[in-house]
């Protein structure tokens, strides 16, 4: 059984570059440009064992990647979780870890 991916980006780019490399990896990728879709994701009842998300996605509130990291810990105690951003600000990283 492959290992399930949950990526979140809204740039289509990233997120069709970052679906094929990890596709070609073993990855079964489920991939969302919405941080909303990204929310019903990490709601469902299928576990995921790695999320790499944006912090920030465009149109929305700031900061839905925090929501997303600490949907997943809370899901999925064991999957390893990447956030990244174009744009840190401070306290982003201390605001990252205390979500887990």
């Amino acid at each position: 059984m492959k290992p399930r991916l949950l990526l979140l980006d809204d740039d289509h780019n990233i997120l069709a570059l970052l679906r094929t490399y990890f596709a070609g990896q073993g990855w079964h990728v489920e991939a969302c440009a919405e941080a909303s879709a990204g929310l019903q994701l990490a709601d469902s009842d299928a576990p995921f064992d790695a999320v790499i998300c944006d912090l920030h996605f465009t149109g929305a509130h700031l900061g839905e990647g925090y929501e997303i990291l600490s949907r997943a810990r809370l899901r999925w105690p064991h999957c390893a979780v990447v956030l990244f951003t174009g744009a840190a600000g401070a306290g982003v990283r201390e605001e990252a870890l205390r979500r887990g």
